[in-house]
This record gives structure tokens, C-alpha cells and sequence, in this order.
């Protein structure tokens, strides 16, 4: 069983960035050891390192006063190590049962025994409240189920070092709760959790001691006791204020910009998933969408973005009809979309920034003249989005996949914001930032709605569409059992509804 992991002035280079400056800290066996810090802190380069995926260019790394490298993930499991990332490391053309196994099946003669596997992860999932269907693909499954599969994986190896990084950035208050208690199950039975979070309310409620980074150095350690959201907001930031969000004030009604009308949606079972819904956002409004994951809110942002295939109903964008259109022609109209999934949908990872931030726009000018881009202005508007939008990046011409989890998010809002959107699609946008980001990214949607754009957030973190949105409504099995305009609706009575309780009964009373 390891025993206390110690980091002895880790140092860590990529080309213009130091991402971790000579860190030592220690982390005891036993307990719940939160690592908060900005986007771009070096809190995943440092954890990167400790599952071995990274090697650092200087200092030690010791696990029970015994010196420890490794040359890969494989030699850190060995060690008792697992790593559950904040970008899923998952295949999404393969089940979710072959994920889980991959590298680690059980058999013999070059056969797989699936049933064997399938027995431990059932008892897994049953011992730490999961739920994961073993036979979908993970390209056919939620991100919070995804998030599951990734806990589970570091579960089935064996692990007895468990590295969480931003694990509730896209789960429920529910689906919080039930990690929270796997987590504690976990220290029960004399494992080690590292919890990194943006979400200081969670670390507080969760860690035993809480290490800051900032700039890539310790700037803070404390005991929970002693740790409060603004003492801990300060020591990552390094400033004392924070900006409180307000939804835009509707004074009179306007015309509806988008218009969801009967709509209904089966998936390729013939389940139905949307079902005969409707719903109407005006100029300057933002509208909120609650559910737990798998209600009808992927299937409902494809349907609006042009992905999905719709049974019936009619979609409509400023009084045009859209239902029909497809993803190029809802762009030029104005539509604009803030996915869930930044990295597998949300960019190209191996293409460089600038190559990200022009997508969309790249056959328009004055980006592209006669189909030839125009360089000069494709590095001006690069620029100004990367000035605007206050992205970390060394430079433009890197490949997006070196930036930050928040650096990468922020590169995508600044794409879809870089000009007047007449609908805004924006789908956990802040999933995975620290304060100050999403403090910024708040800013921005509401400057949206502000020049007239009309806007539908969906979100996982509920204080964000309590904060954010003029009116709610939530989702359960493809319609509608809730809507409230803003505060008129609390916390648990979303949580209520969520789970299909309506009018203080089981179930969906209309």
C-alpha cells in the first residue's frame, strides 16, 4: 500500500511556457489532497508527470521515501497510480466494456474473457454507486456517463493513488453527491485521492488539505479548516473581487429568434428522445436548460445545430425555417455553438491556434479572398481574438492540443464570438475553468444577449444557470417538466424536477 507521495522541486518546460517552477509539496497517504489553481497553473502538467505520461526535466518524486520515475502510464500503474482526466482518454468507436479492459484484458492464448471482466465491473460499479452501460460505444453515451467510464478504468487496474482532474466539471448535484461518497468509500479502504476542481465549494467539501498553484509555483497550502472560497479564490488569482453575474433585464417582449416547434426525435433504437417539445428564446434572452444527462439535451442541441435527424417538428431561426438546412447555412444565418466536448468537437487538436480561431469563417472576407486565405488578415484576426479573450498561448502557430484545458476553451468561445451571433448555443461553458475564466466567459455570453443575441445555455452546474439565465426550464425524458422565469426557482426544486418529480410526486404530472 503507498504510502505518503512526495514532490521535490518538480520542474516542467514546454517551448515559451514553464508550467511547473521548482514545485515541492507533500501529499498523505490516506486523505483527500485538493490541487486548485488557474488554468495554466501546472496542475495537470504536475499530475501528468506523477502518472507518467510526462517526464520532468528536474526533480524527484517519492512514494513511500522511495525514489520513483517512470517512463510511461504503464510503469505508474504499476506503482498503484490511476489518472482520471479532465480530457477523456477514451476510444469512442469502442464499447465501453473494451474500454475499460484495454491494455488489461483478462485471458490466456490470446483470448479475451469479456464475461470475467464484465463480473469485476459490475461489482465494481456496485460497490462505488456507478452506471455505466458496458455494451455502448462511448461516442453513443453522455459526457457524465463518459466521466464514469474513466472512474471505473482506474478502479478496474487496480489503483490505490487516484488522481481526479476537474471529475464533477460536467456531473450533476446528484451525480456530485454519489462521487463524493465513492470517494470517501475510497479513503475508507486506505486509498489516496488527489482532487483537482475549479469548483472551490466542492474542495472545501470534500479535501482533508488543499494545495494552491499559481504561475506554476505553490503559492498557498492550508487545511480545510482554515480554508474558505474567497481566501482560496485570492490565493489563485491574486485579487480580492470578483464580478457577481446578472441576466440582462427583458423590459418588453420581442420577437422570438429561435423556435422550437413539436419537435420530436427517436434515436437509431427507436427510442424516443425528444419528445413533441416547444419552446421559444426572444432577442436578448438566455434561456436555461436542465436535466440529467441523457433527458434529450444531446439530441436537442444536434436537432438545433443541424446534426441530428428530426422525426417531426419544425426548427425555426428568426422566422426562416431551418429545419432542413444544414450546418453551413444555420452558421451564416447566425447561429453559433459553445460545445460540451471542446476537444473532440469543439477543435482540431493537431492544427495550430490561429487554424482554430479562423474555422467558419476561413471562405469569407476579408480572411480569404477568391478562395485564397489572406494571411496578413488571418494574423490580425487571430491577434485581436487572442488580446480579446485573454489566451495563454506562447504562439498562434501552436498546435491547440499544448494549451491549457481553459486556454483551449477559451480559444473556442473566441471563435464562435468573434462576430454578433443572432443565436448562441452555449453547452457547459464552463466546463473544466477556474474563477477568473469563468468569470470572463459569464461576461462574454451576457455581453451576448446583450446586443440582441438570443441564447440557450446548458449546463451541468446549476449555480450557473441560476446566475446566468432569464428563464429555465428542465428537461426530463425529452420534454419539458419545469420552466420558471429567473429567481423563482432554487436549487433542489431543479434537483426535484430533474429527477422527474413534479409537484412534490413521483413522476411527470402535467
Amino acid at each position: 500500500m503507498p504510502g505518503d507521495i512526495i514532490f521535490q522541486a518538480i520542474t516542467k518546460r514546454f517551448p515559451g511556457v514553464l508550467a511547473n517552477d521548482s514545485i515541492s509539496l507533500t501529499i498523505r497517504a490516506k486523505t483527500v489532497h485538493a490541487i486548485v489553481g488557474e488554468n495554466g497553473a501546472g496542475k495537470s502538467t504536475l499530475m501528468n508527470i506523477l502518472c507518467g505520461l510526462l517526464r520532468p526535466d528536474s526533480g524527484e518524486i517519492l512514494i513511500d521515501h522511495q525514489y520513483k520515475s517512470f517512463n510511461s502510464p504503464r510503469d505508474a500503474v504499476k506503482a498503484g497510480i490511476g489518472m482520471v482526466h479532465q480530457e477523456f482518454m477514451l476510444a469512442r468507436d469502442l464499447t465501453v466494456l473494451d474500454n475499460l479492459i484495454l491494455g488489461y484484458e483478462p485471458g490466456s492464448y490470446g483470448l479475451i474473457k469479456r464475461e470475467e471482466a464484465r463480473k469485476k465491473l459490475q461489482k465494481l460499479s456496485t460497490a462505488y454507486g456507478l452506471s455505466v452501460p458496458l455494451d455502448c460505444k462511448i461516442g453513443e453515451i453522455p459526457v457524465s456517463f463518459q466521466q464514469q467510464v474513466e472512474i471505473l478504468k482506474v478502479l478496474y487496474r487496480g489503483a490505490e493513488i487516484i488522481i481526479f482532474d476537474e471529475p464533477t466539471a460536467v456531473l450533476t448535484p446528484q451525480e456530485t453527491r454519489g462521487l463524493f461518497t465513492a470517494i470517501r468509500e475510497l479513503i475508507e479502504q486506505n486509498k489516496t485521492v488527489i482532487f483537482i476542481s475549479h469548483k472551490l465549494k466542492e474542495v472545501i467539501a470534500i479535501a482533508d488539505r488543499i494545495s494552491i498553484l499559481r504561475n506554476g509555483r505553490v503559492s498557498g497550502e492550508l487545511p480545510v479548516e482554515e480554508a474558505t472560497e474567497q481566501k482560496l479564490a485570492e490565493l489563485m488569482v491574486g485579487r480580492k473581487n470578483f464580478l457577481q453575474a446578472v441576466p440582462p433585464v427583458i423590459k418588453e417582449e420581442r420577437a422570438p429568434l429561435l423556435e422550437i416547434v413539436n419537435l420530436r426525435v427517436t434515436d437509431q433504437a427507436k427510442i424516443v428522445r425528444i419528445n413533441d417539445l416547444s419552446f421559444s428564446i426572444q432577442a436578448g434572452e438566455i434561456l436555461g436548460v436542465a436535466g440529467v444527462a441523457g433527458n434529450g439535451q444531446s439530441e436537442l442541441v444536434a436537432a438545433i445545430i443541424g446534426w441530428g435527424v428530426i422525426d417531426s417538428g419544425r426548427i425555426l431561426l428568426n422566422r426562416i425555417d431551418i429545419t432542413t438546412s444544414s450546418v453551413r447555412q444555420r452558421r451564416l444565418k447566425g447561429m453559433r455553438y459553445i460545445p460540451q466536448d471542446r476537444s473532440m468537437i469543439g477543435s482540431c487538436l493537431s492544427a495550430a491556434v490561429w487554424e482554430n480561431l479562423i474555422m467558419g469563417y476561413e471562405f469569407k472576407a476579408p480572411l480569404a479572398r477568391r478562395g485564397l486565405l489572406n494571411f496578413t488578415e488571418i494574423n490580425n484576426f487571430s491577434k485581436k481574438l487572442i488580446g480579446r479573450f485573454k489566451i495563454k498561448v506562447a504562439s498562434q502557430d501552436m498546435p491547440v492540443q499544448n494549451l491549457s484545458g481553459g486556454n483551449l476553451q477559451k480559444t473556442v468561445i473566441a471563435r464562435e464570438l468573434a462576430e454578433n451571433s443572432t443565436v448562441l448555443l452555449a453547452e457547459d461553458p464552463t466546463r473544466g475553468v477556474d474563477i477568473a475564466a469563468a468569470e470572463f466567459i459569464h461576461s462574454q455570453i451576457l455581453q451576448e444577449a446583450g446586443k440582441g443575441s438570443a441564447v440557450l445555455l446548458i449546463s451541468q452546474d446549476l449555480d450557473e444557470l441560476l446566475s446566468l439565465s432569464n428563464r429555465i426550464i428542465v428537461l426530463y425524458d425529452g420534454r419539458i417538466i419545469g420552466e420558471s422565469i429567473a429567481g423563482e426557482m432554487t436549487k433542489e426544486a431543479i434537483g426535484l424536477l430533474m429527477g422527474g418529480r413534479c409537484n412534490g410526486k413521483d413522476g411527470v404530472d402535467k
